[in-house]
């Protein structure tokens, strides 16, 4: 798993996709999708800063977040 958290960060550029907020590379990759959909492959997961990992599992930013990461894994 820390293979694939450092592959993640140096994809993403060490940056939370949503707001371009550093990310250090202690911090996990937040999955996508989540839950019992999981899956531990670079293909789903992303850069999220604290804050932003917290809103998507826990605001009402959830739905925006979500679209967010869909769109930029898509690419």
């Amino acid at each position: 798993m820390a293979e694939l958290n450092r592959r993640i960060h140096e994809r993403d550029s060490h940056v939370c996709i949503i707001c371009g907020g550093f990310v250090a590379l202690g911090e996990k990759f937040h999955h996508y999708p989540q839950g019992a959909d999981k899956n531990d492959r670079e293909e789903c997961g992303v850069l999220l800063c604290q804050s932003c990992h917290y809103d998507a599992h826990h605001s009402g930013r959830v739905k925006e977040i979500k679209e967010k990461v869909a769109a930029y894994l898509e690419r």
